[in-house]
């Protein structure tokens, strides 16, 4: 996905490292850690195919064949400007692999194309000569991410989409439409609660990630589980100024859930504050500045404190989980 920081809504304020924009909807039957494992030992004894050699050139047009459009069934999913740039190329016998990064753009919502790195597994159909050879025919029989590099959502599962007025909300493979349909309602209320307290224009629509699990928000976000359990949610992204991918509030299904409606509002209206202030926000901007505005957009008006919200979610006003320490803890910090 986008290469970027990311802002993390991480109690302890950390900051995590650059990763590529998230989007999801998975090739079926793409498990990533095996597919990834699978991939690394098949490859190991593969030769490389020089650059601009007719072998090459065989598996480039073999890939843009094949990602010429979209998947079928990722078509619920607005996607436009999808294609496969191929970086190097691998031959072992009659299978290659191809290193590629996939671009592509959410309609409406992204104002830069998406980016994620990708391997591609050719098998060669007649088994007659070498690659790109006389009668040699390249197809793809299998997509998934790059080693090290995450999955996007469609390689967990089934994406569901949910629209809202202001909100795409895709949910990965479990995440069903009633509960998206929720969610997509509380950006929906999320997203004009940010604009009143956010005095510059912005696009005015969030994106927001559903995965299945808090796990797979871990595998999306290249990070462990651990570092975003009890949490509600995190927003991904480029700061700055300039044409960018849209934002994506990557919610955790099993922290959220754990809120009262109340809180789940709070959290989802402070992490579109953050969609909202993306591009006045540099590597050099607080965290106190950053974090104190989105709380101050998530409580103003509401006439009750984080103290008053957490209780609501039923662990105890912060002391008895993380979920609600997650609110307790949105606060201005002072430098």
């Amino acid at each position: 996905m986008f290469p970027g920081p990311v802002r993390s809504r991480h109690p302890l304020l950390r900051v995590l490292p650059p990763l590529a924009l998230l989007l999801c909807v998975p090739l079926a039957g793409c498990a990533p850690g095996a597919g990834s494992a699978s991939t690394s030992a098949s490859a190991s004894g593969s030769a490389s195919v020089p650059a601009g050699s007719a072998a090459e050139r065989a598996v480039r047009r073999a890939v843009a064949a094949w990602s010429a459009a979209p998947p079928e069934r990722l078509g619920a999913i607005p996607l436009e400007d999808w294609s496969y740039e191929v970086s190097s190329v691998r031959e072992d016998g009659v299978r290659a692999f191809a290193r590629a990064e996939l671009r592509y753009r959410l309609t409406g919502y992204d104002a830069a194309p998406a980016g994620s790195a990708r391997e591609l597994e050719l098998a060669r159909q007649d088994g007659s000569g070498g690659p790109g050879g006389p009668g040699g025919s390249w197809t793809v029989v299998a997509d998934r991410p790059a080693p090290g590099a995450p999955p996007q959502l469609w390689d967990q599962g089934p994406v569901t989409v949910e629209r809202g007025v202001h909100a795409l909300v895709l949910g990965g493979a479990g995440q069903s439409s009633d509960s998206l349909s929720v969610i997509a309602a509380e950006a929906d209320k999320a997203v004009p609660a940010a604009s009143a307290a956010w005095p510059r224009p912005w696009a005015g629509r969030v994106v927001v990630l559903v995965p299945g699990s808090l796990d797979a928000m871990a595998a999306l976000l290249g990070r462990p589980a651990d570092e975003y359990r009890g949490l509600g949610a995190v927003t991904t992204g480029r700061t700055g100024a300039g044409p960018a991918p849209a934002d994506r509030v990557v919610i955790n299904p099993e922290g959220y859930g754990q809120l009262s409606a109340e809180g789940r509002q709070v959290i989802l209206t402070h992490e579109t504050t953050h969609v909202a202030t993306r591009a006045a926000t540099t590597a050099k901007t607080p965290l106190w500045l950053s974090e104190g505005f989105a709380d101050w957009a998530a409580y103003r008006g509401s006439g009750r404190s984080a103290a008053e919200v957490a209780p609501a979610s039923g662990r105890g006003g912060g002391r008895g989980g993380r979920a609600d320490r997650h609110v307790v803890t949105w606060r201005p910090r002072r430098p």
